[in-house]
């Protein structure tokens, strides 16, 4: 239910509103409600977007309103509590050419960062001899109090069902 264009003012990014209500939370995150979606109807979904909304209106009139930077994407980065930081596609690069790893997720906060892989029972022997070289590849690039694998757990999904590969734990 969210889209953007730029006109050809280049002065943002026009939301089209005209199907959706959104908001920006004060953390940035882009979270809309599809009015126009018959199918299936969801309040507040968290598009994974963060944004900065404009207070200005474009020149060129539309009146649609206008986001003023594009800050990336919610998992664009993991952060350790030092301000460390490295892009989600770390974890890509580190397990692309480990065949015995199907798919993975990385859950971190600011003290502990856990990676669940899925790997086939008949790698899994493979697979626990390699984390330690895993682990000593993150603490190259990332400081936390704990780094740590684990091997075919369920995935941390979202309220609809979704998972995303690289996920903040939010602490309180």
């Amino acid at each position: 239910g969210v889209s953007a264009f730029e006109c050809d003012q280049h002065t943002g990014l026009h939301l089209i509103s005209t199907r959706s209500y959104t908001e920006a939370q004060p953390s940035g995150q882009l979270v809309s409600t599809d009015l126009a979606n018959t199918a299936m109807f969801m309040p507040r979904y968290d598009t994974g977007d963060l944004v900065r909304f404009s207070s200005r209106f474009c020149p060129c009139g539309r009146g649609l309103p206008l986001i003023e930077e594009v800050r990336g994407r919610q998992n664009d980065m993991v952060t350790d509590s030092e301000g460390h930081c490295v892009h989600s596609e770390f974890f890509t690069h580190l397990f692309r050419e480990d065949s015995s790893i199907r798919s993975f997720q990385v859950v971190f906060d600011d003290q502990e960062l856990v990676v669940n892989a899925h790997v086939d029972l008949q790698d899994l022997a493979e697979h626990r001899a390699s984390c330690e070289r895993y682990v000593e590849r993150i603490r190259q690039s990332l400081r936390f109090r704990d780094i740590r694998f684990e091997q075919n757990h369920d995935f941390v999904t979202s309220a609809n069902g979704k998972h995303r590969f690289v996920l903040r734990r939010t602490t309180n």
